[in-house]
């Protein structure tokens, strides 16, 4: 019988399934039963990510799991690694395509950590994407390193066998009304063992838990030993929010603490629970095909005021002395002569699909009209990624109450190309 991979790459909207007796294809892919069975786990112990990856019951491949617009690495307690890439304007499905255009989406994220990817990471044909980001974190562990490693005072108390600090009188009453030789005291002690540290050393022994790479691991080991009188963080919550790399005598810990996030801070990302997971960073391609086109339309229009998820408006502008049901474009884009309103969305429509409007939501189209109104804008845009079904921009509507003009139009996410009118 042909053994399971460990390291299984697919794309968005493919589906996974564990019934041996069914060959794979291109879009539906082989895992062991014990893999299907935590991902399965994992999907129900997370409500919020129904919608993103369904559970089917089919008749040919029985039980099976369809990713959706999730994308980046899983890796299930049985160490398999799933990453899941997003699709691109391409009749077949380029994986190495695929990979590049997801690091440049993930560069340009705000606040990014992933602002390091180079050209040489994107080579990299068949190493893991997880491993170059724990390569990334790797070496800005090693530049605080290099630096010097933040240590402060840290207060402690303790009971002990004789006078020295400041002693704690009511304390060392309650604590030794009976052992008179004993001394309840506070004293202060300059030490490594910060919030920044713990952390840092938290994440490494993830890291190695995680990481296949026999370079990272033995980085991994050199940088515990470094950290070896720093204790491990027992309240990640608390050490996050004590953590200060606003001061410019710390200003190297930056780019680290960005990273260390990404692996143990989980706001951006979904929750995963450590039954069933080792590790599960997914993001949601809307999220990063949104923020990744703002950005190009600032980089290609650069004479024009952009301003992202603009609330200037309200649909209802006075009920009870309240603005009611917020208007949230994407992108309000200005100059002198107009003003344009743009929503992004991530989905495929069909240009040749005219009997089901293109596949285009009516509640997108009376969002853009009340778009087009309330900014008293010509022009409003729908846009969608270019794919095999959508490869030129759809012939204007015409909103007749309102004089304005919606265009669909195609962002190519490989040529980075769109055209606005």
């Amino acid at each position: 019988m042909k053994k399971m991979s460990k390291h299984l790459v697919i794309s968005e909207y493919d589906y996974l399934y564990h019934n041996k007796d069914v060959e794979p294809n291109k879009n539906h892919h082989l895992v062991d039963a014990s893999t299907f069975w935590y991902i399965k786990k994992y999907v129900e112990e997370n409500n919020q990510l129904n919608e993103f990856i369904t559970l089917w019951s089919k008749k040919l491949y029985k039980d099976t799991i369809q990713v959706k617009n999730y994308v980046w690495v899983l890796q299930t307690k049985d160490d398999v690694v799933i990453e899941i890439l997003p699709k691109v304007h391409r009749a077949e499905w380029d994986e190495q395509l695929s990979k590049r255009v997801f690091l440049k989406m993930l560069k340009k994220l705000m606040q990014s950590p992933f602002k390091h990817i180079n050209e040489a990471h994107l080579q990299r044909k068949k190493f893991p994407i997880i491993e170059i980001f724990i390569e990334l974190f790797l070496k800005e562990v090693d530049t605080v390193l290099k630096a010097w490693i933040k240590k402060d005072y840290i207060s402690h108390q303790n009971n002990l066998w004789y006078l020295k600090w400041k002693l704690l009188v009511g304390e060392n009453i309650r604590q030794n009304i009976v052992n008179k030789e004993r001394f309840y005291v506070q004293y202060d002690v300059f030490t490594e063992d910060v919030p920044e540290n713990r952390l840092i050393k938290t994440c490494l022994q993830y890291l190695q838990k995680c990481s296949r790479s026999l370079k990272n691991q033995k980085k991994i080991k050199e940088f515990l030993f470094v950290f070896d009188e720093v204790w491990i963080s027992r309240n990640l919550k608390k050490d996050f929010s004590m953590c200060n790399t606003t001061s410019r005598l710390q200003h190297h810990y930056i780019e680290v603490m960005k990273r260390v996030s990404l692996f143990l801070d989980k706001k951006s990302i979904v929750n995963f629970h450590w039954d069933y997971m080792s590790l599960a960073l997914l993001f949601p391609m809307e999220f990063l095909f949104e923020n990744y086109v703002a950005y190009q339309l600032k980089s290609q229009f650069p004479k024009r005021q952009h301003k992202t998820q603009d609330r200037a408006y309200s649909l209802v502008e006075n009920h009870r002395w309240k603005r009611i049901f917020q208007m949230k474009p994407d992108i309000v884009m200005r100059n002198d002569q107009k003003t344009l309103v743009l929503d992004t969305k991530r989905k495929m429509i069909n240009e040749n699909s005219i009997e089901k409007k293109y596949d285009i939501s009516q509640s997108d189209m009376y969002q853009l009209f009340a778009y087009a109104k309330k900014y008293n804008s010509d022009a409003v845009y729908l846009i969608y990624p270019r794919s095999s079904n959508f490869t030129q921009d759809l012939p204007s509507f015409q909103f007749q109450e309102w004089k304005s003009s919606l265009y669909v139009v195609g962002y190519d996410l490989i040529e980075d190309r769109i055209t606005l009118y």
